[in-house]
């Protein structure tokens, strides 16, 4: 399936998924994963993306738009700086929800270290960060389509996360894996005021549309290292294979690669929780017999294709150096 600018987007609302999403988060609308596409062939071709002729152009032209009206020099055409100076020339009402919440009425928008950084304009301080690997959507509010707000759930894998969001809304809506396990959301609107400057009417469809762009290819590459399976587990779209803690109880992952109830010692979302097998626990296998039930699993998950490999080869080398 060939990558362009249209398929990292929601055919109905425009916003922008995560590709190994099934549905927008925001509308609910059906899309292809390209989750197994990516555990077979890492490369999708989402970094390309970044030095793409047509998205290099519109790049060009809308920082010329906006060099012009901020009597700037700047003629970026390269999409990370193409970014910063469309988001960075307005100041933003900030309200983040999960479990990182922040406020603020004077906000401003940088990219920092492949993170999407929001600080607070009097102090300079960072509010959040959020890596672009770890954004999941990206939704900007118009005029026929669901607010940028509105929340479908999460589909992977033939099932849809029931997870509670708390209402948000504004200009724009972006929902993030947050570091710490659990979903996080971020919305920026325009400042409240006669005199405050305000959006143009496609300032926000710009800052979601370049964002999911470089979301996607950064989550391309963070797949290609650590493999698609484990890229999902850190979204929180899967739970955590059983090689990473021998001996859970909690049972194989589920046979399709998708979500399951966490059991015993997970906390939900692929993060290890209380009474964590390997620990120190009383009945906690250890030694050789542990490497030789990680191993056996090992084994069983890529009889059954749910791993690729290269992701066989180093958790098996993982698990022999416990030896």
């Amino acid at each position: 399936m060939p990558v362009d600018l249209a398929s990292l987007s929601c055919p109905s609302c425009g916003s922008y998924a995560h590709p190994f999403l099934e549905a927008c988060p925001a509308c609910g609308v059906a899309r292809s994963s390209r989750f197994d596409d990516a555990m077979a062939r890492p490369d999708q071709g989402f970094g390309a993306l970044l030095e793409d002729p047509h998205i290099t152009r519109q790049v060009r032209e809308v920082v010329l738009r906006y060099s012009l009206r901020l009597n700037s020099a700047s003629t970026a055409a390269e999409i990370h700086a193409g970014l910063a100076t469309v988001a960075g020339s307005l100041q933003y009402r900030v309200r983040a929800t999960g479990p990182v919440a922040a406020a603020s009425e004077r906000g401003r928008l940088d990219l920092v270290d492949e993170s999407v950084a929001i600080r607070e304009m009097s102090s300079s301080r960072d509010l959040l960060r959020v890596p672009f690997a770890m954004i999941l959507a990206a939704a900007h509010a118009q005029e026929d389509g669901p607010r940028p707000g509105a929340w479908a759930g999460l589909a992977f894998r033939g099932t849809v996360e029931a997870e509670t969001t708390q209402p948000i809304d504004g200009n724009f809506v972006m929902a993030f894996a947050a570091e710490n396990g659990g979903l996080g959301r971020l919305a920026l609107a325009n400042q409240r005021g006669l005199l405050a400057a305000k959006a143009r009417p496609d300032h926000f469809a710009i800052v979601a549309r370049w964002l999911g762009v470089i979301a996607a290819a950064a989550a391309e590459a963070r797949w290609t290292a650590v493999g698609a399976r484990l890229h999902a587990v850190e979204l929180g779209l899967a739970a955590a294979p059983p090689t990473d803690t021998p001996g859970d109880d909690a049972g194989p992952a589920a046979p399709d690669g998708g979500l399951r109830e966490p059991g015993a010692g997970e906390s939900g979302r692929g993060e290890p929780g209380r009474g964590e097998p390997g620990r120190g626990e009383p009945g906690a296998p250890s030694g050789a017999a542990s490497v030789k039930e990680a191993l056996q699993v090992l084994e069983e998950l890529r009889a059954a294709g749910l791993v690729s490999d290269a992701e066989y080869a180093m958790k098996r080398s993982e698990i022999l150096d416990r030896l």
